[in-house]
């Protein structure tokens, strides 16, 4: 009997053997992901990609959610896919699924929001025309466009048969105002005709005097159309190629404009990088019209891994989020803006064959010049010189001259996520309090209130709902991020007391906002007075 259970537990001793044996040996596969940074064009990502995770063969596995909040600049994170170029199969991040019967990468889809491929994609031609026949009006609708821009409503134009005039065309084309401007305008020896972009920002039309480095720009006065030199607190880089005068503005008024390539290589945050760097060189503006100032902003830098593109610059413009750049016959680039580090391509459509944007969701060699859709609709036509390139902050459209003909390609209208140039929708305050962060104001002794603004404004203060004599409209300083106004205020009544602050900003395409009351506590004053 006894030698009976010991022939048992020996063949149980065996079975379990053998059975941890074959589970020592089943097959257990990884899941990576990978943020692929670099496709379709070099760059980088925030955030983090989900843990590697090891399954038995044969499992069922659901692609990771974006766990880390993974984002990539200028980009739309779209799910995995099993190739980094995304001609693999897709899943979508929380939902998809896949049976693993290998290890595994999963690679971050990135796609291109379409704020960011929008040149040749549709849009429409606005033909220029004198139907209410304004005077000198036939300067306007002859000959080709040599610099547009807008203001938002309306579109400004320097005509190539008289330079030195700026017509005003509306929503329809129509010539609605001519303007002759002066000599200076007209003087190819001061500013020449062609290559010196025109750019709107805070009631001026303003232009270059030059492609060369040069700190000096013209203001156009729109309310009165004089023009006035204007200094720059630095100088403007060279230029590139034919459009060597590039000048363009941000939504938040900034104006600047764009070196040649390799200006900023082995400089500032170019030096750890390996791509070609250019500069968007950017100022502040104060004030409005004729009268207008600077300060320096902040230098931008575009990376590129080619080291001499464009060698035909066409024209430069911005949305405050994205930056184009249009080369003569050989399409464009576009770069996902970013302040304090690299601003990297989102699309690369430059060259020839398959122009850098091949695989790029869908896009082909034939797809990249300028007049060649993406959608099948060429808006763009016989109007193969365009040029004079500019942005209307308020629809969301690009604006491009016929370098031969009286007429502007205008793209589909799409507003761009938010980017380091945009404007703002309403006044915000980042702060508001006494100095210090106290809590405590002195009774009848003058207690400092400071506000700091997103947007210059009008800043009105109120204690008990009344304003505070003297804190009424009062005209923000400085420039962003510091921004600011100031009340003086002399409390007139001991105890608890909430002060509350308005902003109504100075440029009316941003709402008026308000601040959280503030709670103060009115004191006794120590000492004599």
């Amino acid at each position: 009997m006894k030698r009976g259970r010991l022939f048992l537990a020996a063949v149980c001793s065996f079975i379990f053997l053998a059975s941890g044996l074959e589970t020592a040996h089943a097959n257990n596969y990884s899941v990576t992901y990978d943020a692929n940074a670099n496709w379709p064009q070099s760059g980088v990502t925030s955030g983090s990609v989900p843990s590697t995770t090891s399954y038995a063969s044969g499992a069922l596995v659901t692609a990771a959610t974006n766990t880390g909040n993974l984002a990539r600049q200028g980009f739309t994170f779209a799910g995995w896919n099993t190739a980094s170029d995304g001609s693999g199969s897709s899943y979508a991040a929380g939902t998809g699924t896949f049976t693993i019967v290998g290890a595994i990468t999963l690679y971050a889809k990135w796609t291109i929001p379409q704020s960011a491929r929008l040149i040749g994609a549709g849009g429409s031609v606005l033909n220029i025309t004198n139907p209410n026949s304004i005077t000198n009006g036939g300067s306007c609708t002859t000959g080709g466009i040599r610099g547009v821009t807008s203001d938002g409503t309306n579109y400004f134009v320097r005509p190539s048969s008289q330079p030195g005039y700026i017509c005003k065309v509306n929503s329809n084309g129509y010539v609605i105002e001519v303007h002759n401007v002066g000599g200076i305008l007209a003087d190819s020896n001061t500013i020449p005709l062609d290559s010196m972009a025109i750019s709107y920002s805070s009631g001026c039309i303003f232009i270059r005097g030059t492609g060369l480095s040069t700190s000096t720009v013209y203001c156009i006065d729109v309310s009165d159309w004089t023009i006035t030199a204007r200094t720059l607190p630095a100088a403007l880089a060279d230029g590139q190629g034919w459009g060597s005068g590039n000048l363009i503005n941000f939504p938040d008024g900034r104006i600047g404009s764009v070196s040649k390539p390799g200006t900023g290589n082995g400089i500032g945050l170019c030096s750890a990088s390996a791509l070609n760097c250019k500069i968007l060189k950017l100022f502040n503006v104060i004030g409005s019209g004729k009268s207008v100032t600077f300060t320096t902003s902040e230098d931008l830098y575009l990376a590129d891994s080619e080291s001499g593109w464009p060698s035909d610059d066409h024209g430069i413009a911005t949305d405050g989020t994205y930056l184009y750049e249009i080369m003569y016959s050989n399409g464009y680039k576009v770069w996902a803006l970013q302040s304090g580090a690299i601003s990297y391509l989102v699309f690369n459509g430059a060259g020839t064959g398959s122009c850098g944007a091949s695989g790029a969701t869908g896009i082909s060699g034939t797809m990249c010049p300028i007049n060649a859709p993406v959608d099948g609709i060429n808006a763009l036509g016989s109007t193969p010189n365009v040029t004079y390139i500019g942005h209307n902050h308020v629809n969301g459209t690009y604006i491009m001259g016929d370098y031969n003909n009286p007429r502007i390609y205008l793209s589909n209208a799409v507003l761009p996520p938010t980017g380091p140039g945009s404007l703002p929708t309403i006044a915000a305050f980042n702060s508001f309090g006494l100095g210090s962060g106290l809590s405590t104001a002195v009774y009848r002794a003058t207690n400092t209130i400071t506000v700091n603004l997103n947007t210059p404004s009008k800043v009105t203060f109120y204690s008990k709902g009344k304003a505070i004599p003297g804190c009424k409209n009062l005209s923000s300083s400085g420039t962003s991020p510091n921004i600011t106004a100031t009340c003086n205020w002399k409390p007139a009544a001991h105890g608890y007391v909430y002060i509350t602050v308005t902003a109504v900003p100075t440029n009316t395409a941003i709402a008026t906002g308000s601040a959280a009351p503030l709670l103060l506590l009115v004191a006794a004053r120590s000492g004599n007075r």
